[in-house]
């Protein structure tokens, strides 16, 4: 575990705060270790990504999940240009706020799960700064339709 020895973010959201349910932190804690993959190459972290999947979603939909996880961060790195920023899982003081690009994918994927294709598009659209989310949309659906539906009334907050 690493130490939280840096300044605190005030654009950062409690986790506590955000509204994610439990599928969602599920889904936040493999996003961030896939993401700390590319960054931190010097120790698997896909294969924590995969077995938190599998902690979390089973045996039948952990592969399903995370595979469906992977290709959503794959078609946000395509669309993206600018650097995703996340929080460290293994960071004490970090792992428990989400940051302003992982409020506004979750609230993507909220919408998705919701069935919200213009919402969901809408924040999609913020999330890559106005590029092409066609292929992101498509993913986040994808993941959406292995998540439980969520009603309507039940956004991602975007402020504290």
């Amino acid at each position: 575990m690493e130490h939280h020895d840096h300044p605190p973010d005030p654009r950062q959201v409690p986790l506590i705060e955000s509204g994610l349910d439990f599928c969602e932190c599920a889904v936040l804690d493999t996003v961030r270790h896939f993401l700390l993959s590319y960054t931190k190459q010097n120790y698997p972290h896909w294969e924590t990504a995969l077995e938190l999947c599998d902690q979390h979603f089973g045996e039948n939909y952990g592969p399903l999940t995370s595979a469906s996880v992977l290709n959503v961060i794959r078609a946000l790195r395509r669309s993206r240009k600018t650097c995703f920023r996340f929080n460290n899982p293994h960071c004490a003081g970090c792992r428990t706020k989400l940051t302003d690009c992982e409020r506004l994918f979750f609230r993507a994927l909220r919408f998705a799960r919701m069935g919200n294709r213009p919402k969901a598009r809408m924040e999609a659209l913020i999330l890559c700064e106005g590029f092409d989310t066609s292929a992101l949309l498509e993913a986040m659906e994808r993941l959406a339709s292995l998540l439980p539906s969520v009603p309507e009334s039940n956004p991602v907050k975007t402020r504290h």
